[in-house]
């Protein structure tokens, strides 16, 4: 990420540098099968107050049909097979809640491990869930998926504020049962708490709650994005929010915490995600195919990039959004060129680009502790290369 230059600068001499960087093409996707995520439902048992998918609304009530998505299955494992791909990933998310459809879930995951094991075929699963349900549901999750995103938001007052039942009621007893669960088992677990208005003054009482009931978790902190109808809560002061974060990286936490704009800077990247790279496949309830997560559930989508055809059973692309797609990356973005940040960051979100929730000065703040970080990983390393050089087994 830092050019190791001949003498060992300071921090801001390696931003400036950063800045100053000719422009280059970076790419470090590999050329793979998409991802395939279904939603499975529109339906929600939670009525949360920022919700961009408007889950638990009563207008929100359709599923998908099962002969869908069979013939989805099928096509998905059938291009992996052509390619004689051998590993398989497939997600459930999308803005509503995969186990209010039970009886899908346990089908899809049930008919994709019988074409997984007749072509022997690895095949993992993941899923982001408000886990607001009970035993039999966490012990078929536990049985079967390998990555979990858990919505969770911390203490009772705060969970139960931001994320009520459809019926106004508290969501915290189930919620919290379902992290200890899979928290207890040999899940990849991340809780992701969304950050607002109301709770960004208690973010430090948040995490001693995660620390103490759940030590060592891994939790990702994400900015509320400006949504139509949110009740009761706006996103908080962009800056304001950078500020907390400084704070709590002041604090000691047992807990593995990171922002969901950081968690991104791991690699040189030109474009901002998988889904706008590859593009993945995010199959709505009504088949349509998107390659965005979120905007599948949106009234007016911007990136669907085909339908389900039911006569044939594939789907069939549309190449001019396709092509679209191509332009959300830093060279095509104007605003990006002269950003230190860009390499790191991809351009951003192209979904919050879409809808005016880009978040620039936020993506900068991170982007400098990333660099700041690494460029101290790199001198220590360094330096014991050298202490260490005249040594042999």
């Amino acid at each position: 990420y830092i050019e190791r230059y001949e003498e060992d600068d300071d921090y801001q001499s390696h931003v400036d540098k950063i800045k100053k960087m000719a422009k280059k093409r970076v790419c470090n996707y590999e050329n793979r099968y998409p991802t395939l995520s279904l939603a499975l439902t529109e339906n929600c048992n939670l009525r949360c107050r920022y919700c961009y998918a408007n889950g638990g609304s009563d207008h929100k009530n359709k599923s998908i049909n099962q002969d869908v998505l069979t013939s989805v299955l099928d096509h998905y494992y059938e291009g992996l097979i052509a390619k004689k791909i051998k590993k398989a990933f497939i997600a459930f998310n999308g803005g509503c809640e995969p186990t209010c459809a039970f009886d899908l879930l346990q089908y899809a995951v049930g008919y994709s491990n019988a074409l997984a094991g007749e072509n022997q075929i690895d095949v993992k699963y993941s899923m982001a869930t408000n886990g607001c349900y009970g035993q039999e549901i966490r012990n078929f999750i536990i049985a079967h998926f390998e990555y979990i995103s858990l919505s969770f938001d911390g203490p009772k007052e705060i969970q139960n504020y931001h994320r009520p039942l459809v019926s106004g009621r508290e969501s915290y007893d189930k919620v919290f049962g379902t992290a200890k669960a899979f928290y207890d088992s040999s899940l990849n677990l991340d809780i992701h708490v969304v950050v607002t208005d109301y709770s960004l003054g208690a973010l430090d009482r948040v995490f001693n709650f995660f620390e103490k009931e759940l030590s060592g978790v891994k939790v990702t902190l994400t900015k509320m994005d400006p949504v139509e109808g949110a009740k009761g809560v706006v996103p908080p002061n962009e800056m304001d929010f950078i500020s907390a974060i400084k704070v709590l990286r002041e604090g000691t936490y047992n807990i593995k915490w990171h922002t969901a704009d950081g968690f991104y800077f791991k690699n040189l990247r030109s474009k901002f995600c998988d889904s706008i790279a590859s593009p993945n496949w995010f199959v709505s309830v009504e088949g349509r195919v998107n390659a965005c997560m979120r905007d599948v559930h949106m009234d007016n989508p911007q990136f669907d990039i085909g339908s389900f055809n039911c006569d044939n059973k594939k789907i069939d692309f549309d190449e001019v959004n396709l092509k679209r797609l191509k332009t959300y990356n830093i060279y095509e973005q104007v605003e990006c060129r002269t950003c230190f940040a860009r390499y790191l960051c991809g351009g951003g979100c192209p979904y919050l680009r879409e809808v005016g929730g880009v978040r620039c000065d936020l993506i900068k703040s991170e982007a400098k502790v990333f660099i700041r970080e690494e460029y101290e990983r790199q001198s220590n390393k360094r330096l014991f290369e050298t202490l260490f050089s005249g040594l042999v087994e």
